[in-house]
């Protein structure tokens, strides 16, 4: 609803991508189907399938394979966030941004390539542990294409943030504050954007990030500019958190065998995706077969941070908002 170029209120329709997939998840091998809940989250959603069909089972994960799963996450938060750069530089026509992101993001994600086969994280994630491993020579080269790209971006970054025409557009557009955040439950970069700071790593550590600890990072504006920068700074923790991971793995005992699920079981299970809390539910029956499976995406909190923060913008400013949020339509549906 406008007057004029001003939105006043934005009503968002969801729910044109259901495909059924928790009733999925009871039925089929899930594994592959956790690697499809979102795809822009793929590490992110089979980690916390992992995670929950182990709890079940009561395996044990070794270092090794949850330092490599977390490398993977953060290689998956890095290149996404990236990507996201790229695509808010060319919101606002900011060229040199939309170009230098944009390729060195295919240097990231290239890296997940190089690990696993798949740019996206497909096929190394499995209850258990890890299917691929990082030996010497992978470690030394994820650390020279960090070296390299980690000097790009700070480069592009002191000139995009310093520019006028930028901070003109996203500075004091699209602002949620740190109150309304709370209120509604936002969670995730766009939450700590607003000053909230909510970080499964940090509020619950899981895996490798019991051993590598995790400093929230925040911006208070809540606004595109803090969803933009924070998501610079986020790229240069996550390179920071790879560095320090791959100490503990000695890229040995990668995937244990899997016990039985264990009946009449509630288990919860928790992963900082790149947008936010990931959570996957599951209740097993007297067999121990799942009986229910329910899953959160973190796009299910933040739709409605978007609508509020659209409110009072010109429309020219929507698809910046909606950039600066980045949400899944597919992660919400489910």
């Amino acid at each position: 609803m406008c007057t004029g170029e001003k939105v006043h209120h934005l009503e968002i329709q969801l729910g044109y991508q259901h495909r059924g997939v928790e009733k999925l998840m009871k039925e089929k091998d899930s594994v592959f189907l956790s690697e499809s809940i979102a795809g822009d989250t793929v590490i992110g959603h089979s980690i916390a399938y992992c995670r929950a069909k182990e709890a079940l089972a009561g395996t044990q994960v070794s270092d090794s394979a949850e330092a490599i799963r977390a490398v993977m996450l953060e290689l998956e938060r890095a290149g996404v966030h990236l990507g996201d750069l790229s695509a808010l530089a060319g919101d606002i026509a900011y060229l040199p941004g939309n170009a230098v992101f944009g390729a060195i993001r295919t240097m990231i994600i290239n890296t997940s390539l190089a690990i696993c086969g798949s740019r996206f994280g497909r096929g190394i994630i499995r209850p258990g542990g890890v299917v691929f491993g990082i030996d010497g020579d992978m470690q030394e080269q994820i650390n020279n294409t960090l070296d390299v790209n980690e000097k790009k971006i700070d480069l592009m970054c002191s000139v995009m943030f310093e520019a006028s025409s930028v901070l003109s557009r996203m500075q004091t557009t699209g602002t949620v504050d740190k109150k309304t955040a709370e209120e509604i439950g936002m969670t995730g970069m766009a939450a700590r954007a607003s000053g909230y700071e909510v970080d499964c790593r940090a509020d619950h550590p899981f895996g490798a990030y019991t051993h590598v600890p995790v400093h929230k990072r925040g911006m208070k504006s809540g606004d595109v500019f803090a969803r933009a920068y924070l998501r610079y700074v986020e790229i240069k923790q996550s390179f920071k958190l790879i560095r320090e991971l791959m100490d503990y793995n000695r890229n040995t005992n990668l995937i244990a065998d899997m016990k039985p699920q264990q009946p009449s079981m509630f288990v919860v299970s928790l992963t900082e995706g790149w947008r936010g809390e990931i959570s996957h539910c599951v209740i097993t029956d007297k067999e121990g077969k799942i009986e229910r499976y329910k899953i959160k995406d973190p796009s299910f909190n933040n739709w409605l941070a978007l609508a509020l923060a659209v409110r009072g913008n010109g429309i020219s400013d929507f698809p910046l908002c909606n950039k600066s949020f980045n949400l899944s339509y597919c992660g919400f549906d489910l």
